[in-house]
């Protein structure tokens, strides 16, 4: 089974499956014209996280593997350059945790709402993401970890509010939170990390 690079079709440099070990290092794959990437995969493929790394990921890039009919459980994205998600990712029925790592130019995220099976979520380093729909959380009863790091939201969805497995919440370097409404419903809740949020005036 072999991996072609999705944006300058060249030849795959690896063939990326090793029974043994089960781990993939696919560095480099056409040098200054694509993207580093990480897939790590467990014996009977009953869990396909997918890694991808580098400073020109596009949705085109993304959306070769959410096309690639991959049962994905764990999608990680580190320095996108694109500004919304790619629709397919709504049909991701399996997934269990994604990350939006650094995307400085994200402002859409509709895609994600009907991602009703995550259990962990971060959508972190948007300087242009300042608002997200009350709803935007009513379809995931089962997150359990929710990472808005460094967005510049001034309130959180009033559907926060009612993730009743919610054990971590990480509002870390949101400079621009105003306010928190009552966690008293979030009765699993370990982990409220408000560093850095400097204009909170009161919880």
């Amino acid at each position: 089974m072999n991996i072609h690079c999705p944006c300058c079709k060249k030849e795959p440099v690896h063939k990326f499956l090793r029974f043994q070990t089960l781990e993939i290092a696919l560095k480099e794959i056409a040098p200054g014209e694509c993207f580093d990437i990480v897939l790590l995969l467990r014996c009977g493929f009953d869990m396909l996280p997918v890694f991808l790394d580098g400073n020109r990921i596009g949705r085109e890039i993304l959306n070769y593997f959410l096309q690639s009919k991959l049962d994905l459980q764990v999608l990680a994205v580190f320095n996108p350059t694109f500004k919304s998600l790619p629709r397919s990712l709504s049909d991701m029925d399996n997934l269990d945790v994604l990350v939006l790592r650094s995307c400085h130019f994200l402002r859409k995220i509709d895609s994600i709402l009907e991602l009703r099976t995550l259990i962990a979520l971060e959508i972190s380093g948007s300087n242009i993401l300042e608002k997200i729909e009350d709803d935007f959380f009513k379809s995931m009863p089962r997150l359990q970890s929710l990472n808005l790091f460094g967005l510049r939201i001034e309130s959180l969805p009033s559907s926060v509010y009612h993730l009743s497995e919610l054990r971590w919440l990480i509002l870390r370097g949101c400079s621009r939170l105003r306010k928190l409404d009552s966690l008293r419903h979030l009765r699993n809740l370990v982990v409220l990390d408000l560093h850095g949020a400097t204009y909170l005036q009161h919880i």
